[in-house]
């Protein structure tokens, strides 16, 4: 949300390939920046949105689903495990449904489910940024660009993009009002 007392900043941090960005971009969003002020820019991000235009995506669609089936799977198996640990609390609290077994098998399930359902949607992110770093751009450095508001703002995004191994970063006062 923009502070009609802040000052807006550009950050710039760039990065040897697009899994580096991306994992810019996820620490980024993970720690409460808000995806639509994520910008990919320079040559590697001209290629990918070239790329975008392309009617095969196989490509960049496969490497993105396995990312989702992935995550989807270890958080249904982390959900089965929690939704069996549920059951036998309710077993053992003695609300039990048809057999104790039964209550656990359902409990299990639930959690696996609810898991997998959780995983996958985590596993996505919003910002058009993101999902252009799934484009395979070999040899091109490219560079993540964030708008924030505020000095305070400004200090936070550039510890996180630090923590990430840029090749560099930037921070300038911005021009303008959006980042979109």
């Amino acid at each position: 949300m923009r502070s009609p007392h802040a000052d807006p900043f550009d950050l710039t941090a760039s990065y040897a390939d697009m899994d580096g960005a991306r994992k810019a971009i996820d620490a980024l969003e993970f720690h409460g920046i808000d995806p639509s002020r994520i910008r990919l820019l320079g040559a590697a991000a001209d290629a990918a949105r070239r790329a975008d235009e392309r009617p095969n995506m196989a490509r960049r669609d496969l490497r993105l689903a396995w990312r989702l089936i992935w995550r989807a799977v270890l958080w249904s198996l982390i959900g089965a495990a929690a939704g069996a640990v549920a059951g036998v609390g309710f077993w053992l609290a003695g609300f039990v449904v048809i057999n104790p077994w039964f209550t656990v098998l359902m409990w299990a399930l639930f959690g696996h489910l609810t898991g997998g359902m959780w995983g996958a949607y985590a596993a996505l992110s919003i910002g058009d940024a993101w999902e252009m770093t799934f484009e395979r751009v070999d040899g091109m450095p490219v560079v993540v660009a964030v708008r924030v508001d505020g000095a305070d703002a400004a200090a936070h995004a550039e510890r996180i993009l630090r923590a990430s191994a840029p090749q560099g970063v930037a921070l300038t006062p911005a021009h303008g009002a959006s980042a979109s």
